[in-house]
This record gives C-alpha cells, sequence and structure tokens, in this order.
C-alpha cells in the first residue's frame, strides 16, 4: 500500500483544511466573491487576512522561507513590473496578480505538500457534493427551497441563485443546466475538480471507487469539453499504470463508472443530450470550440506585437480582441497565451511551467506523464486563470517538498 504521509493531529488537519477552504472560497474566480465585494476590498482583506496567518504560523512554527520560490516571486516581480513600466499600464489587475502571487508563496511556506493535498481534496469533495445536490435534488425538485437564498446577479446581468456553498445560474437556458459549483464558469471548477482527481489517484495514491464516482460525476454535471476530456485522459493513465497491479479495483471502477452514467442517463435523460452536445463541440466546431481557439490565436498574435515583456493587461487584451479574436467572441479564455499577450515569454514560462513540472514528480511511465500534460494544457487553456488563486498557488506547489511513502518496500520518494 502506497500512501502520502499526512498530519494526524486533528486540529492539524481542521485547520489546514479550513486555510484551503478559504483560499478556494475567497477567491476572484469564486461566485462568493464576485457576487459580494469589488476587487479593492478583496485585495485588502486577502492580504491582511494571509500576511497575519503567514506571521501567527511562523510565531508558532518557526521562521520558513522557501528559497527557490522566493526567487520565482522575485522574478515574476520584476516581469510584471517591466511591464507596467513600459506600457504604462497601471490597472489594479496587474496587483491582483502581484497580491496572488504573494499569498502562494506565504502559503506554501505555511503548510507541507501532504497536508495541502488532503485538505484541498477534502474541500472540493464537499464543494462537489453540495453542488450535485443542490443541481439534481434541489433546484429539480425543491424549487420552494431555493426561494429561500438570494438570488443575485453577476457582471453580465445574469441572475445567479446563492446557496452559500454552491450556485446556479437561473435566467439562462444552457447555463441554468450546468453545475458551476462555487465558481464563476463551469470550466474554472472542472479544472479544480480535475486537480483534485488527479492529486487523489497520483499523490495519495487511494482509489476509493465512491470518491472517483463523485469526482467524475461532478465533472461531467458542468459539461465542459475540455474538462471531460482531462477527466477521461485522467482515468484512462490510471487505468493504463494499475490494470496490472489492481485488476480486480480497475474492473470494479470500471464497472462502476459504466453503472453510474446508466443511471444518469435513464433518470435524467437531459443531461445525455448535453453530455453528447459537449463531445460534439470538438466536431462541430461551434461557437465555444471556435472562441477559445480564437483566444489562443488572438494571444500569439498580441504576443508577437512584444513578445519579450508584452503588451500590458489592458493592451493585451485589445489586441487579441483586434487582431483575430473578436470575429468570435469578446470572452479571451485562454491562461497561457494571455500571460504571453500581457507581460511576454519570460512570464508565460515562470508562471506555466511550474505547474507542468509537477506533474514530473509523479512515480507513472513517461507516456502517461505526456498525456496528462496535454490534459491539463487543455484544462487551464479552457479558460482565463490569470486572476485565480488557486492557480498560482499550483504553480507554486512545485517546490515544496513532496515525500510519498512507500509502506510495503520502506521507500521514500
Amino acid at each position: 500500500m502506497i500512501s502520502i504521509k499526512g498530519s494526524n493531529n486533528k486540529s492539524s488537519i481542521i485547520l489546514y483544511t479550513i486555510l484551503v477552504f478559504i483560499a478556494v472560497y475567497l477567491n476572484l474566480s469564486s461566485l462568493g466573491v464576485s457576487l459580494r465585494i469589488s476587487n479593492e476590498v478583496y485585495l485588502g482583506t486577502s492580504l491582511a487576512f494571509y500576511v497575519a496567518y503567514y506571521f501567527i504560523y511562523s510565531i508558532n512554527n518557526g521562521f520558513h522561507l522557501n528559497f527557490k520560490a522566493l526567487l520565482l516571486l522575485l522574478c515574476s516581480y520584476v516581469s510584471i513590473f517591466l511591464t507596467m513600466l513600459f506600457n504604462q499600464d497601471f490597472d489594479i489587475l496587474n496587483f491582483v496578480i502581484i497580491l496572488q502571487i504573494l499569498i502562494a508563496f506565504l502559503f506554501i511556506n505555511t503548510i507541507s505538500f501532504d497536508d495541502f493535498v488532503r485538505a484541498y481534496i477534502r474541500v472540493i469533495l464537499f464543494i462537489s457534493i453540495f453542488s450535485l445536490v443542490i443541481m439534481f435534488v434541489i433546484v429539480p425538485f425543491f424549487s420552494g427551497i431555493s426561494s429561500l437564498f438570494p438570488l443575485r446577479y453577476n457582471s453580465t446581468g445574469l441572475a445567479v441563485r446563492d446557496y452559500i456553498f454552491s450556485f446556479h445560474f437561473e435566467s439562462h437556458s444552457v447555463a441554468s443546466r450546468r453545475n458551476t459549483g462555487i465558481f464563476r464558469e463551469m470550466g474554472v471548477y472542472q479544472f479544480y475538480l480535475n486537480m483534485a482527481l488527479l492529486m487523489y489517484l497520483f499523490y495519495l495514491r487511494e482509489n476509493k471507487v465512491i470518491v472517483i464516482l463523485i469526482f467524475s460525476a461532478t465533472v461531467i454535471s458542468t459539461f465542459s469539453t475540455p474538462g471531460i476530456l482531462f477527466m477521461f485522459l485522467i482515468l484512462i493513465v490510471y487505468l493504463y499504470e494499475n490494470y496490472k497491479k489492481e485488476l480486480v479495483k480497475v474492473f470494479k471502477l470500471i464497472f462502476s463508472l459504466s453503472f453510474l452514467f446508466l443511471i444518469v442517463f435513464l433518470f435524467y435523460p437531459n443531461i445525455f443530450s448535453d453530455f453528447i452536445y459537449s463531445i460534439n463541440k470538438l466536431s462541430e466546431q461551434g461557437n465555444s470550440f471556435n472562441g477559445r481557439l480564437g483566444s489562443i490565436i488572438g494571444n500569439i498574435l498580441a504576443w508577437v506585437h512584444n513578445p519579450l515583456i508584452g503588451n500590458g493587461i489592458n493592451n493585451g487584451i485589445k489586441l487579441a480582441e483586434e487582431m483575430y479574436l473578436g470575429q468570435f467572441t469578446t470572452h479571451n479564455t485562454s491562461t497561457t497565451t494571455s500571460f504571453m499577450a500581457m507581460f511576454g515569454i519570460f512570464f508565460s514560462i515562470l508562471m506555466s511551467l511550474p505547474i507542468i513540472l509537477l506533474l514530473n514528480k509523479l512515480k507513472i511511465k513517461t507516456i502517461s506523464k505526456l498525456v496528462l500534460v496535454f490534459g491539463l494544457f487543455l484544462s487551464i487553456n479552457s479558460e482565463r486563470l490569470i486572476y485565480d488563486q488557486f492557480y498560482y498557488i499550483f504553480v507554486f506547489c512545485y517546490f515544496m517538498k513532496i515525500s510519498i511513502i512507500d509502506k510495503v518496500n520502506g521507500k521514500v520518494w
């Protein structure tokens, strides 16, 4: 049996779970923030909370700085400030990114990778279960309960029902049938879900079928095409890596997934059509596909305009839209190429390579790593995650010590 060593102290487990929940929930990608407070308030409260937490933690546990992570932070700050000065772009969103990077740096210095992974999986599992109950029990069968929760409006004027730990779009014919969890977009939700599934299977090395089913069902309920593809790639890699070692569990998982799909499609026939539509978007190349491809191409064309230090946030967005994206949509949905267009190639590498190299620490075959990297690239470039707190935490996770203990052979890797 292989597992990751984590904290056995109950108070520590609770503390780390709360910390991770706060980082997930108090996030610009969360509707819990964007529907309730301004960017300025978010900046101030987040900075105060994490700095205070870091000092309290350090006083009790000793000051600790990961110097490789510190180097990344300093290099990224130099890159951002050069871009701001060169382009005379001092938009507040620059400072949002600066804050997100600082928070990620402080975060990884106050928790071990082992405890982080376990806490993250607990938090996302809770949000998954809660959102599934809201989406497939409360909304369709108990509308009276729904009316007890406040109705809010997002930045585009869409009505959103606030269930505290989950949200539901009510005034949009397509979005109302998709599970968005606590996040502003279903494409953001799938990123969090797939990272939890990946960590559960390949870092924790656990394979409880019920947990895999919950994460898989929730990914499917987002109807995010890149998310569903990444989920299947994760499961395929897992089956490929383990079919010889744990044949019974592999067959049990395949049977359980098949049974889940059958039950869901029988009782919720609309889900089947929505699922097929999500897959067909790849071949039909509709608005969603063209918009995402247009984001990538538009950002690259904008990046070529100023490849080293970028065009700044405002100019980068404007150029991408004018040069290509605008013929499809005004929504820029690519993460990696947005970094390139806005801040140039060096910053893009700094903020993209570590999260990819994190997968290189997995003890799986090279071909499996390449498949997961491809899936991860699809996932993070289906939405623009440049203002997402947890994206930067995953980037800095690469610099954390990962000690996975093989209890059978007594090895640590």
